[in-house]
């Protein structure tokens, strides 16, 4: 079962981008504006900036200015600024509050547009009208809400956001790293892939490792406790 779940292609592939975006201007993070990038990548989000009049170049001139010119991490461990878990803590909440039982890119761009004024700077760079694209991606995610992608749960049934909301929250504010160990370890167990993805995130955010090394140790972990 994914990790990603419930996230939609989409939305996988725009956090995955953020990562290679954040590598390419020689980053060691991901933040929040390296997920915008990576939103701007995906198909419906670049419609609806192209009906904004902005398509890639403009894109990647801002990013230019927001980043500096290109450089290379190189293959090290990338972990998340806290304002990038940010957004996909309020990508959670802006599918609960619009009734959606998976997340999209409209909905992390949400989380994007739900943080405070000064940290959207991808927004003032671009010149974006925020209550316009606010608007537009709410109407995108209705248009097709009677239809959610193919990539939304499958194996586990509808998703109780309200209940997911709480878990994010407390993730959010882990009392210590083993705390964190023991509740990614359980959630593995049960099968709770939501879980999953936000203990990973806040352990790697905690202890400076990346979410795939974070999973390479659980997966690790639970062998040896089966005895395989």
């Amino acid at each position: 079962m994914s990790m990603w779940e419930p996230f939609t292609n989409a939305g996988r592939r725009a956090i995955i981008t953020a990562q290679e975006v954040a590598q390419r201007y020689g980053c060691k993070f991901i933040d929040h504006n390296h997920i915008f990038i990576g939103l701007a990548d995906t198909q419906t989000i670049s419609d609806l900036l192209k009906s904004f009049g902005l398509g890639p170049s403009e894109v990647a001139a801002a990013s230019e200015r927001v980043f500096g010119q290109k450089g290379s991490s190189g293959a090290g461990e990338m972990v998340f600024t806290p304002q990038a878990k940010r957004v996909i803590e309020l990508a959670f909440v802006n599918a609960r509050d619009l009734d959606t039982r998976y997340i999209d890119a409209e909905h992390l761009m949400l989380g994007y547009l739900s943080l405070p004024e000064s940290e959207k700077i991808m927004i003032g760079e671009l010149g974006l009208d925020e209550g316009k694209l606010r608007q537009r991606l709410i109407e995108s995610l209705r248009e097709r809400q009677n239809a959610p992608p193919a990539a939304q749960p499958t194996k586990t049934g509808t998703v109780d956001f309200p209940q997911m909301y709480d878990r994010i929250s407390q993730f959010a504010r882990p009392s210590s790293g083993t705390d964190l160990w023991t509740g990614l370890r359980f959630a593995a167990e049960q099968s709770d892939p939501a879980a999953v993805l936000i203990y990973a995130l806040s352990i790697a955010s905690h202890e400076g490792s990346s979410a795939e090394e974070i999973l390479r140790r659980l997966d690790l972990r639970l062998q040896e406790l089966s005895g395989d």
